[in-house]
């Protein structure tokens, strides 16, 4: 297990664990024994080196944005451009292109989370602007109603439907191709008719997906959300 580091927090109520592809963050209650925080830790190891090295391979296949690796989104490009200049990191985003400036004498590797801040800023507000509108357009075109539509930002699916009809989608979305979000759109809004994957579900996806069901989701498995 990578190292722990321990926190006292006066928000913390019992200990909490945050666990990322290369860190492991407890929070301990101001009051408590430092010793009875470990010996939680201890207590849960198996099920939090298994969490993280879950993450870790997740990790592994999110690409690296580096000068001259730009990484393309359905709606703008992202790149990163040293700068002799700057002292901290600067983004400007016209035209479909992200520019995510930093210091020269930095390393973009290490920036990698910083840059994906930015990244996911813009993504959520992308997604927010294209999404609703063509989920409105599938659902008009194949017959489909929904009570509402959320744009969020899920790590652990690409999107949702509630018994009450409202779709939630991951505007991690826009990383993939457009005919698969599409494929995800489409499997949420056969949820608003049928809420479990049996064979009427998939029936009715195959249908409306031209008899690519299978072929569409074996393809999306080879996506994954980033961790950042």
């Amino acid at each position: 297990m990578e190292k722990v580091e321990y926190i006292y927090s006066s928000r913390a109520r019992s200990v909490c664990i945050r666990i990322s592809a290369t860190h492991i963050r407890v929070s301990v209650p101001l009051g408590m024994r430092l010793s009875v925080a470990e010996q939680f830790v201890a207590q849960h190891a198996e099920e939090i080196e298994a969490r993280q090295q879950r993450l870790q391979k997740r990790a592994a296949l999110v690409p690296t944005i580096e000068p001259g690796r730009p990484l393309h989104t359905l709606t703008f490009v992202a790149e990163a451009l040293p700068d002799a200049g700057l002292k901290s990191v600067r983004f400007r985003f016209a035209d479909g292109c992200l520019q995510m400036f930093y210091p020269q004498l930095l390393s973009a590797s290490d920036l990698q989370p910083v840059f994906w801040k930015g990244i996911n800023h813009f993504l959520r507000k992308e997604a927010k602007r294209v999404l609703p509108a063509r989920v409105a357009e599938l659902a008009a075109q194949h017959g489909f109603r929904y009570a509402g539509l959320k744009i969020q930002s899920s790590h652990s699916r690409w999107g949702s439907c509630s018994a009450r009809k409202n779709l939630n989608l991951s505007f991690y979305l826009l990383l993939l191709p457009g005919y698969l979000i599409d494929y995800v759109i489409l499997h949420e809004l056969c949820h608003t008719v049928e809420m479990n994957h049996g064979p009427r579900f998939h029936e009715l996806l195959d249908r409306i997906t031209g008899g690519k069901d299978k072929l569409l989701h074996k393809e999306l498995k080879r996506y994954h959300i980033p961790d950042k």
